[in-house]
Formats: C-alpha cells, structure tokens, sequence
C-alpha cells in the first residue's frame, strides 16, 4: 500500500486501520470507516466542482 510505503508504517491512516480491522475487529467500526472513506473524498470532490463552477461565474463577468 501507498500509505506503508511513504509513511513506513509510522502513521495510522483510514486505509490500514480499516484493514487491520477487517481481520477481526467489529464491524460496526469497520462499517464507519468504510463509509468515512466513501464520504471524505466525495466531499473533497464536491467542494472543488463548486469551487469551479463559483471561480466561472465570476471569471465570466471579465469577458
């Protein structure tokens, strides 16, 4: 995984928690890490088409 190998394993990430739970751990708390990690990068991708669409309305006004 990406995140091993840049961090070598010193910082828990949403990726190797879910994981290491996924061994054994409950899955109520795998359940919401699961989703977490749906939800963060949607988010993130929502924010930045929004902030396009906003950045063109006003850039559309120097024409």
């Amino acid at each position: 995984m990406p995140t091993l190998w840049l961090g070598a394993g010193r910082f828990p990430t949403l990726t190797t928690e879910a994981v290491a739970l996924s061994s054994g751990g409950s899955n109520g708390i795998l359940a919401a890490l699961a989703l977490w990690q749906l939800l963060l990068p949607l988010t993130i991708f929502a924010l930045t088409a929004l902030v396009a669409k906003w950045v063109g309305y006003v850039r559309q006004g120097l024409r």
